[in-house]
């Protein structure tokens, strides 16, 4: 479980690197600004994570941020859990 959540604090760490800080608002006003971006066909581990994400962050801001499989254009963040086509362009190297 440990290496699922690295995976997604690499990719969350990852989606930011284009952007500002103060650009990476996940919700605002109690309206989301970000989605959760997966493969198409995600391992188990990977769509857990994505879920999780998901469930707390409604807790923490009382926002369900969206899950899915091709980032929408229009949404200004996007999280990216797991590996994926999307993912490709990061270059996030594994710790030993």
């Amino acid at each position: 479980m440990r290496s699922a959540f690295s995976l997604l604090a690499a990719f969350v760490l990852g989606s930011s690197a284009t952007q500002r800080a103060d650009d990476l608002v996940l919700v605002e006003n109690g309206k989301p600004r970000a989605e959760i971006v997966f493969a198409e066909q995600p391992q188990r581990s990977v769509r857990l994570a994505a879920h999780e994400l998901q469930t707390y962050v409604r807790k923490i801001t009382g926002a369900k941020l969206p899950i899915a499989n091709e980032p929408t254009e229009g949404v200004p963040v996007q999280v990216y859990v797991g590996r994926s086509t999307h993912t490709d362009r990061f270059k996030i190297s594994p710790r030993a």
